[in-house]
């Protein structure tokens, strides 16, 4: 009877877990929803002001998410963007 009941107990310790997990990774979604829209309309200094006032941190940090972010979403919504690739990232140096 034991053995059942440490085994209910670990499935809802788990069921919790991932719940806690999938509450996080729709916060970080949602923190992104803004910035991802600046992104894809080529509003690049804007949207590195905007990842440091969200996530905090330095110019060459915000800078890496910000090209993170841009890999990322020309995966996966590549017919949103305003530019094409090349157009994007001209007379854009850092």
């Amino acid at each position: 009877m034991a053995g059942a009941e440490t085994a209910d107990t670990n499935d809802a310790e788990l069921s919790e877990v991932h719940a806690d997990r999938d509450a996080l990774r729709r916060d970080e979604e949602n923190r992104w929803t803004a910035i991802d829209q600046l992104i894809l309309n080529g509003i690049r200094i804007r949207a590195i002001k905007q990842i440091r006032e969200e996530f905090g941190g330095g110019i060459h940090g915000a800078l890496d998410m910000l090209v993170g972010r841009y890999d990322r979403l020309r995966l996966e919504r590549p017919d949103e963007f305003a530019q094409d690739h090349e157009s994007y990232w001209s007379n854009f140096y850092s």
